[in-house]
């Protein structure tokens, strides 16, 4: 681990991320992705618990724990988790953690992108160079009050949605996600929940929000930037999902 002049902690010999986090002078205003998250501050009903599911070292987490009263940020790559704990862990109001998200709960391997920490995904493959973490639903997390979740896992985002359900179902929050190869069975899932497309510029994430209820935005902030799909020409990959069942 290493500690930059702007005082971010980095894992060793990390590229990617930190070219990204270097040239902020303030590490509390970080700009790495910061239009989408200013599009989302600037529209959400209620900024109450967000869950931050692939924190990494914690940039989005950061960020958001000015705007919203408790940040739940959640981990499992070793190297990474050490990083976060030492950028984040002075809060009072983040609580961090170290499992991966999934439709259940299962042990899986983990491979960690040595040279672009946001590469650290749960692997298709067994190495004797990965480990193994723990996979947990966040419905069985028993965390209230949720008004945003961030999911960037690295292809395990369809897993990591069927296993917070009831927590979309119940607390209706905003689902902010990276666009994969399982985008479109994603987008439907919402579509079945009464949720729809936040407007946003981006071809690289969408945002969810319910249509109707206390968490619906004004109607003029909903909108299909990519247009109606299919959406998976935009991830840049094709070939299977990763297998809901994956693990032991």
């Amino acid at each position: 681990m290493i500690k930059l002049g702007n005082g971010w902690h980095m894992p060793d010999n990390e590229v990617k991320m930190t070219r990204h986090i270097q040239e902020d002078t303030d590490m509390f205003n970080p700009n790495y992705e910061r239009k989408i998250r200013d599009r989302i501050i600037d529209t959400i009903p209620l900024k109450q618990t967000f869950v931050d599911v692939g924190a990494n070292v914690g940039v989005w987490s950061m960020d958001m724990k000015k705007h919203f009263q408790k940040v739940v940020s959640y981990e499992p790559s070793t190297r990474v988790h050490e990083c976060l704990v030492q950028n984040l862990g002075t809060y009072d109001n983040i609580e961090i953690r170290s499992a991966a998200l999934g439709d259940k709960e299962v042990v899986v391997q983990f491979h960690d992108g040595i040279k672009n920490c946001g590469d650290s995904k749960i692997a298709m493959w067994e190495s004797p160079d990965f480990y193994t973490v723990q996979v947990k639903k966040l419905d069985d997390e028993n965390l209230k009050n949720i008004s945003l979740i961030k999911i960037d896992v690295q292809g395990y985002e369809l897993p990591a949605i069927l296993g917070m359900e009831k927590v979309i179902e119940e607390q209706n929050p905003w689902v902010c996600f990276e666009i994969n190869n399982d985008v479109d069975t994603v987008v439907e899932f919402f579509m079945k929940h009464n949720y729809d497309q936040v407007y946003m510029k981006s071809k690289r994430v969408m945002i969810m929000a319910p249509k109707s209820g206390f968490m619906a935005p004004a109607k003029n902030h909903m909108g299909r930037y990519l247009g109606d799909g299919p959406y998976e020409k935009f991830s840049g990959k094709s070939g299977k999902v990763i297998p809901l069942q994956q693990g032991r």
